[in-house]
């Protein structure tokens, strides 16, 4: 399966991105609407859920591959699941794309609040990113995954 990801937290940061995959950044910028991105307590990064009236920024990633796909499911594990959405991308248009969701069982993990990639890259960047390396370097296709990097 190839298509785009909507992403809204640490991987709209080409850092992330490019340690994660090991594929170089080409992001478009996007938002969904009726989405709110939240900060996850216990958690480094977010989660988004649905919410009317709500929109969420984030970035397209497009043409990610079955391999690709296989490592973000794992990156992204049993807290999320990868459901299709409908983005405005900038410069007008629709498209419909992937987007890793708060699963409903696992909402009340989301706090008030907004979660800022700006203040997460001044305080974490370079810890996450080098978990995020770790993590590729130690991804195995269908093996048991260590969880996703927390500074």
């Amino acid at each position: 399966m190839s298509g785009a990801l909507f992403a809204y937290g640490t991987l709209v940061l080409p850092a992330v991105w490019e340690a994660l995959t090991g594929r170089r950044a080409l992001p478009r910028a996007a938002r969904l609407a009726d989405y709110a991105r939240r900060p996850l307590r216990g958690a480094l990064y977010p989660g988004i859920a649905p919410e009317a009236g709500a929109w969420t920024p984030g970035v397209l990633h497009p043409g990610i591959d079955a391999a690709t796909w296989a490592l973000l499911d794992a990156f992204e594990g049993p807290l999320y699941q990868r459901r299709r959405v409908q983005v405005t991308v900038e410069g007008g248009g629709r498209a419909a794309v992937w987007a890793y969701v708060v699963r409903p069982a696992e909402r009340t993990r989301l706090a008030a609040g907004s979660w800022d990639p700006r203040a997460f890259a001044a305080r974490h960047l370079p810890r996450y990113v080098a978990g995020c390396r770790a993590f590729r370097a130690g991804f195995r296709p269908g093996a048991a995954q260590r969880r996703r990097p927390s500074p």
